[in-house]
């Protein structure tokens, strides 16, 4: 069993086991995502405290999403359910999500 530090564990799990089972799918923090191509979001780990909130607009596990515009402070506008939604720099870094191969 793995030993367990923080969301270490959590996060190597998810880079060792694709979210959507989609072999040869690259996982990155939503701050890395490539613009215009559309992404999978990956379960974010417990505790989260964004979770409620970008749960309520649209941003769950499996929902497809695309980075529409990168801001020169490090945010990022995004596209969720047809809705564009602004997210910063540090919860940018810490959401994850899965590009299909």
């Amino acid at each position: 069993m793995a030993e367990s530090k923080g969301n270490l564990t959590f996060v190597n799990s998810i880079l060792t086991s694709s979210a959507t089972g989609s072999p040869g799918a690259t996982v990155l923090s939503l701050d890395e995502a490539p613009v215009d191509v559309p992404v999978v979001v990956v379960p974010a780990p417990e505790g989260t405290s964004a979770a409620h909130r970008l749960a309520t607009l649209g941003w769950r596990p499996g929902a497809v999403v695309s980075v529409i515009r990168r801001t020169a402070g490090g945010a990022r506008v995004v596209s969720v359910g047809g809705a564009r939604v602004a997210i910063g720099h540090t919860l940018a870094h810490r959401l994850l999500v899965e590009v299909p191969a």
